[in-house]
């Protein structure tokens, strides 16, 4: 399970590249769904191996609407 995560982390490291969301420059339901997903992979096996996954997640957390919906 843990590989199979962390190929898919891979590839959307590789898309995200260095943009602020997974389709440019707005967010967008993609963005949410990934924000869970990196919320449960940082649980499982971290993010550390994926910076740039690793600074999507901390953009979200600083949206006051994640915030409020995390509260």
């Amino acid at each position: 399970l843990k590989k199979a995560i962390a190929k898919k982390f891979d590839h959307v490291e590789k898309e995200l590249g260095d943009k602020d969301f997974l389709l440019g420059d707005h967010l967008t339901l993609p963005d949410a769904y990934l924000f869970v997903m990196l919320s449960w992979g940082d649980k499982l096996i971290g993010l550390e191996r994926w910076p740039g996954l690793k600074a999507f997640r901390q953009r979200m957390l600083q949206r006051e609407s994640v915030r409020n919906v995390l509260e």
